[in-house]
């Protein structure tokens, strides 16, 4: 993760990581499908805020003036994205 991120992001990588260390059982029929559906919701959500970032970030040059390359090759080295999901 990069050492300078939004208060905004910091929480939801701190939600995530609340997500991800919950490993109760759950037995519910109920909150099984509840719990999915939320969660794609919420990926949803998070991939339109990504593609916002990443063209604001592109529309400036970040990646060239962080790291020599463009967006593509900062996200296909750095962030191991296939390259057409790139």
């Amino acid at each position: 993760m990069s050492a300078v991120c939004s208060d905004a992001v910091v929480d939801v990588a701190a939600a995530v990581e609340k997500l991800r260390a919950d490993d109760r059982l759950v037995t519910s029929a109920e909150m099984l499908l509840g719990d999915t559906e939320v969660l794609l919701d919420a990926i949803t959500v998070l991939q339109a805020v990504v593609v916002r970032r990443v063209r604001a970030a592109r529309d400036v040059d970040a990646s060239v003036e962080l790291f020599g390359r463009g967006m593509k090759r900062w996200l296909v080295e750095d962030q191991l994205l296939a390259g057409p999901e790139a």
